[in-house]
């Protein structure tokens, strides 16, 4: 109730909204740690907290973090930016997967989850009907100590995130599809892509070696190799990453499908059928 608070602020009013205003998503550590929090004694923060969520400055997301709410809106109402709680929900957090996809203007649907990859145990929870969800980096990565290879900072609503790159996002997403809406929403997502590095495909495929997923990439950029510039050496580089028996693209799907023997690949029949640069 609001009424029922009798905390003694230790700092001016204009420290506490510089503060918010600065952090759109903030965790109690950095709120502490703030002039605006004016003291280290957790009892004392955690009042000031309830005080100012209490009067709609801010909105408790989860336990530990919280969101401020601008001038003219509502906290009932109100949702901090997505991207930016992912970001605070872990030391270590980096957007990916899908949520990748989106940020870097890719997606072909936007969808109500949230997706971040961290070795921190964060459980999955759901703030405003969007889903969190935390993911464990893949082990080969961890044993490789490569589990930040081509992850990038982005800036976004004054705070700065970290996401995969456009680079791993392809892999990735092409790697583990189920946690992208599919391989149908993946493909669909990857055709927009317009010129990447490809070595850093290449290097990303030999940390992270999965034979399928290298086919699986290596196929994709055969059949785009003109509109995301790849040479002859980079699908060479991922060719020898690839299986050497036969794997599918997609495994459950049905209809006609054709071997594509340079990649090892079996895939749907329509996707070769507009683009006939890819011998089968």
């Amino acid at each position: 109730m609001r009424g029922s608070f009798r905390v003694m602020l230790p700092v001016s009013m204009t420290q506490v909204t510089d503060f918010f205003a600065r952090a759109p998503v903030f965790t109690r550590d950095e709120f502490a740690a703030s002039r605006a929090g004016g003291s280290r004694n957790p009892r004392t923060i955690e009042e000031l907290l309830a005080y100012h969520v209490a009067r709609g400055r801010i909105v408790r997301i989860r336990r530990g973090l919280y969101g401020s709410v601008p001038v003219g809106h509502g906290p009932t109402t109100f949702s901090p930016d997505h991207y930016l709680i992912a970001g605070k929900l872990a030391p270590d957090a980096v957007v990916a997967f899908h949520t990748a996809l989106e940020l870097h203007g890719l997606a072909h649907t936007a969808f109500r989850r949230i997706t971040l990859l961290t070795r921190a145990a964060v459980r999955r929870f759901q703030f405003r009907e969007v889903e969190f969800v935390a993911i464990r980096p893949p082990a080969s990565l961890v044993r490789h100590g490569a589990v930040d290879y081509a992850i990038e900072s982005i800036e976004r609503g004054g705070a700065t995130i970290r996401c995969t790159s456009i680079e791993r996002t392809l892999v990735d997403a092409l790697d583990r599809p189920a946690l992208c809406g599919g391989m149908d929403e993946v493909w669909q997502s990857l055709q927009s892509l317009r010129g990447i590095y490809a070595r850093r495909v290449t290097g990303y495929l030999e940390v992270l070696g999965n034979k399928t997923t290298a086919a699986r990439v290596g196929f994709f950029l055969d059949l785009h190799r003109e509109t995301l510039g790849i040479d002859d050496e980079a699908l060479r580089q991922v060719r020898a990453l690839a299986p050497r028996q036969p794997v599918y693209l997609e495994r459950t799907r049905g209809g006609l499908q054709r071997l594509v023997a340079a990649w090892n690949l079996i895939v749907p029949a329509e996707l070769l059928a507009a683009r006939g640069e890819v011998e089968s």
